[in-house]
């Protein structure tokens, strides 16, 4: 498409793109019946609490992680944020029910009529931009001045690290009497829960504002920005953590699996409560932030860059230290985070996930919450989702399974086989558990296996058809990155002016 086309982005997406429904991907398991699911018994989420239990390891500040970036955890975080966020309709939270000591399964029926998706899912950047007006008073505006985002500025406290201005944080409430101080004023308040998110969806309100500089009026700077995000997504995100078969597959083929039903549009709930969560997997307890907060200890540090203080340096999950805005010293050197890797893709989480700030049980252990929304919403096991779209060849063995379970990290300690076995899941197993071992067998660790693919690969390409004014629809070829036809993530940090340099891998 060229520069001068506009898609007059002003009408609101959601007049647009009525995609709010949840629904399967696999809706009948026919002769399987109850089998295709965990059992609906009064015990199964004690079991389920158990088994999280052995999902918490740490293998230390020197482990070297996978073979992906560490950037790309957070990129599919944001990705997360822009396309689906669960809402409940006139009724108990999905949250509020698995606080529960005894929770069962809802009716998928139910399931489907009482849960709504607040994002676009058309990967439109509804998360960047919001909703104008906002849907409802607990969702602040997002602040512009003409065609350009306003920017929050640091603290200065010291130790800035090197060529970073003062605009360097989110916009933030900075009226000290207000009840919201110190909160986000961005399209999606999840993207300040942790400083690795903020900062790269900071990232994007400058990269917008690049291409504003560059000459484009809003509408078009946001149709680029849209564009080439979308761009990034299909050929840099995707074939980093999907089977580089299964995405050569859906482009060229078509999705098989994500069949819309009817006219209506829907986001499913294998990906959004078990497959997409591969990603909590990647999260490392320390970072490379930048030079003040590193992985390992060193001379001159402030501290190691604890995922603790990732989470403490945000208004959603910590306190901003008691700063207004952000303090300097935690202005991210991307350059660092490239240099870094993520963890492998596997059933294990770093300890942090077990004690999420300002949550309470269950909630702030993330391990547990995934296993029981995914018995709450009836997910089918990942035994039967793979008997119902994969060919047998394919689909993971018991002797894979054992061998992608942690063994135990004490001679006196059960490994998670041997509790997975005593759980009785080993061959129920839970649908994101089962993706996670599928990608440390099928995968190595650094990609996802032949149902975790499929899955993501499918809803995220089949997500970009349904949507008309998507890259998919439209004629289009990067133009704001160095390498002519090229963009990758990298490209746009440095077009935002976040990333100096192009960092090998």
């Amino acid at each position: 498409m060229a520069h001068g086309a506009s898609l007059h982005f002003n009408q609101d997406p959601l007049d647009i793109l009525e995609w709010d429904k949840f629904d399967y991907l696999v809706p009948e398991f026919g002769a399987a019946g109850a089998g295709a699911f965990l059992p609906d018994e009064a015990d199964t989420a004690a079991r389920l609490r158990a088994l999280a239990k052995t999902m918490v390891f740490d293998p230390g500040a020197q482990d070297p992680g996978s073979n992906m970036p560490a950037p790309y955890t957070y990129l599919g975080q944001f990705v997360d944020h822009d396309i689906t966020q669960t809402t409940a309709v006139g009724a108990t939270s999905p949250d509020e029910l698995i606080q529960k000591t005894e929770v069962r399964p809802l009716d998928r029926h139910e399931i489907r009529s009482l849960l709504r998706n607040r994002r676009t899912s058309g990967f439109d950047l509804d998360s960047l931009y919001g909703l104008q007006p906002p849907p409802d008073e607990t969702e602040l505006a997002v602040p512009f001045t003409g065609d350009r985002f306003d920017l929050g500025t640091v603290v200065p406290v010291g130790n800035r690290p090197p060529n970073k201005d003062d605009h360097n944080d989110l916009p933030r409430v900075t009226d000290p009497k207000s009840p919201r101080f110190r909160e986000a004023r961005i399209g999606d308040p999840r993207n300040d829960e942790n400083t690795i998110v903020a900062q790269l969806h900071l990232a994007f309100l400058k990269f917008h504002n690049a291409v504003v500089d560059d000459g484009f009026a809003f509408d078009d700077a946001r149709r680029l920005v849209t564009h080439h995000y979308q761009w990034v997504i299909l050929t840099d995100f995707l074939p980093r953590v999907c089977d580089p078969t299964v995405i050569r597959d859906v482009l060229q083929h078509g999705t098989r699996l994500y069949r819309p039903r009817g006219v209506e549009k829907f986001m499913p709930f294998e990906f959004a409560v078990a497959a997409y969560r591969f990603g909590h997997s990647l999260i490392r307890q320390t970072y490379d932030f930048n030079q003040n907060f590193r992985r390992v200890p060193g001379v001159g540090l402030q501290s190691v860059g604890s995922l603790e203080l990732v989470f403490e340096f945000t208004k959603k999950s910590g306190d901003l230290d008691g700063h207004p805005t952000l303090a300097e010293n935690w202005i991210i050197e991307w350059e660092l985070m490239f240099a870094d890797r993520a963890m492998p893709i596997d059933p294990t989480l770093t300890p942090m996930l077990a004690t999420l700030p300002k949550e309470t049980d269950p909630m702030k252990f993330l391990a547990a919450r995934n296993l029981l929304r995914g018995y709450l919403f009836a997910l089918p096991t990942g035994q039967a989702l793979a008997a119902a779209v994969l060919p047998a060849e394919k689909r993971l063995t018991l002797a894979e399974l054992q061998a992608a379970c942690r063994a135990p990290d004490r001679p006196d300690e059960k490994g998670q086989w041997d509790v997975l076995k005593e759980l009785e899941l080993h061959e129920r197993t839970p649908l994101w558990f089962y993706v996670l071992a599928e990608a440390k067998a099928k995968g190595n660790g650094n990609h996802l296996g032949p149902l975790g693919s499929l899955i993501v690969a499918e809803t995220i390409v089949g997500l970009m058809q349904a949507n008309p004014t998507s890259i998919l629809n439209v004629s289009f070829i990067p133009t704001l990155g160095p390498r002519p036809g090229q963009f990758d993530l990298q490209d746009l940090l440095m077009k935002a002016g976040a990333l100096s340099r192009r960092v090998a891998e």
